[in-house]
């Protein structure tokens, strides 16, 4: 075991690179160069989920409305004005439960800065993983048939380092997703990280 001259850490004998810090082996610790202030991370990316993400919610308001709907026009026809009263609160209800799976849909999202990732999900109760954006070294999407047709599916985001790897099911337009992530790949000089990916 030997310790790091820049990070202090134990490494392995036989590494050539720091895998906590990067720094080569047998060259001497760069000087720490004073930081200038940085604004706040710019918002990069957005993508959120699709109304299918939970099929379920979206089949059951527009059923039960499509029921309200008939039990309305059959009470009318059958002139029982309480079942037609009735019925019209059963189409709101519909109506309710389609809205809620669109607005559901709509606040779950992962937003990516310049320097980390946020995954937040929920409407009456809330949910956010945020994690730094370590340099990404996989990208995989999944999507059935049903996902071809309505353009969703699941996104696999698998980074560099511990912690929290990115797996949401159900965003729209994971192509698109995948293809801004895959320029952050290209874009990424693996080369300032070489000891992480031999370890």
């Amino acid at each position: 075991m030997k310790v790091c001259p820049n990070c202090k850490k134990e490494v392995d004998d036989g590494v050539a690179f720091c895998p906590a810090c990067g720094t080569k082996f047998g060259e001497t610790a760069p000087a720490p160069q004073p930081q200038k202030p940085k604004g706040p991370d710019k918002l990069r990316y957005v993508a959120s989920a699709s109304v299918f993400r939970e099929p379920t919610k979206l089949v059951v308001g527009v059923l039960v409305a499509v029921i309200g709907l008939i039990l309305v026009v059959a009470g009318f026809a059958l002139k029982y004005p309480v079942l037609g009263g009735v019925s019209i609160a059963v189409v709101v209800v519909g109506i309710l439960i389609t809205v809620y799976a669109f607005v559901s849909a709509r606040h779950c999202r992962i937003e990516i800065y310049d320097t980390y990732i946020v995954e937040r999900s929920g409407v009456f109760f809330t949910s956010e993983k945020r994690s730094v954006l370590t340099p990404i070294i996989g990208v995989r999407v999944e999507q059935g048939i049903f996902g071809h047709l309505f353009n969703f599916g699941s996104i696999h985001i698998d980074k560099m380092g511990k912690g929290w790897d990115i797996s949401t099911e159900g965003i729209r337009e994971p192509q698109k997703l995948k293809a801004y992530l895959d320029t952050l790949i290209s874009n990424t000089d693996y080369r300032n990280v070489g000891g992480i990916l031999t370890n």
